[in-house]
């Protein structure tokens, strides 16, 4: 089966059956780190009316139709673009598309002219296969970037984007 990733309008009825989910499962009161519970205000993700900004650019993977994964760059600087809105269905994660995801955004910001990507991801044990993927495409950890402050609930990671042609 082909999966085809493509712009997409985050409003769409059946992208906000994922979006749904996605949040829901960042607003789960289960995620703790060092003993301290995760709150909504932890999160830090974008809704449907500024995932339509003309700063994103929004994409789904979709595989005979059914949305599969979703992925969103913004810029927030010159140059500079921040990875959101990141999720695989829960049916589908461990299968490689939270990586041809990530590998769309990459190419998506180096054609919007970004010379660095950066994400702000959560800092609990359920990231970790999320944590491992964006270094495995040469992510590494940094300071908080943009408005976002430090937090025990969150791991910011960057990297540079190379110009080709």
């Amino acid at each position: 089966m082909t999966v085809v990733i493509s712009t997409d309008s985050p409003a769409a009825a059946d992208v906000q059956v994922v979006l749904r989910r996605h949040w829901a499962f960042l607003d789960a009161p289960k995620h703790t780190v060092n003993g301290f519970l995760s709150t909504p205000d932890a999160n830090h993700y974008l809704t449907t009316e500024e995932l339509l900004a003309p700063a994103v650019s929004f994409f789904s993977a979709r595989e005979n139709g059914s949305v599969v994964a979703l992925g969103a760059i913004v810029k927030i600087g010159e140059g500079h673009g921040e990875i959101k809105s990141m999720h695989t269905v829960a049916e589908r994660r461990g299968q490689g598309l939270g990586r041809k995801m990530l590998v769309h955004l990459i190419g998506a910001a180096r054609e919007r002219r970004f010379t660095r990507v950066s994400l702000e991801t959560g800092s609990m044990p359920e990231f970790a296969p999320a944590h491992a993927l964006y270094e495995s495409l040469g992510f590494t950890e940094c300071e908080p970037f943009a408005s976002y402050e430090a937090s025990v609930h969150s791991k910011f990671m960057t990297r540079s984007i190379d110009m080709i042609g």
